[in-house]
């Protein structure tokens, strides 16, 4: 099974994240103050996703090189996730790191635009 991730209408597969690390949150978007007698005021504006560590781990060079190759785009991604949909999301960060040999390890944090 494999994800997909990169600029809309070109985006590249990768291989599903880890997903016994997989988390996706929610992100509520809402501004508030309190009055001069205590009462919250908010107001709601969105829900967005966010999943602030998708672990990619044992992947070969070339596929660390193809992911971070879309990570590391200053541009607003499109990304296919394994619970399915289809989202526009922003890097927040992104690393790697060697597990051996020949495989390695790619962690990002993204939210949904």
């Amino acid at each position: 099974m494999t994800t997909k991730i990169g600029l809309s209408g070109s985006e590249e597969s990768v291989p599903d994240p880890l997903l016994s690390d997989y988390v996706v949150e929610d992100n509520i978007i809402a501004g508030a103050e309190r009055t001069l007698d205590g009462t919250l005021r908010t107001q709601f504006v969105a829900a967005k996703k966010r999943w602030p560590s998708v672990v990619w781990r044992g992947v070969t060079s070339t596929q660390r090189d193809k992911l971070l190759t879309e990570l590391r785009r200053l541009a607003h991604l499109s990304w296919n996730p394994p619970e399915s949909g289809t989202f526009t999301v922003r890097v927040v960060s992104s690393s790697w790191r060697k597990l051996n040999a020949a495989r390695y390890e790619v962690t990002a944090e993204m939210e949904e635009v």
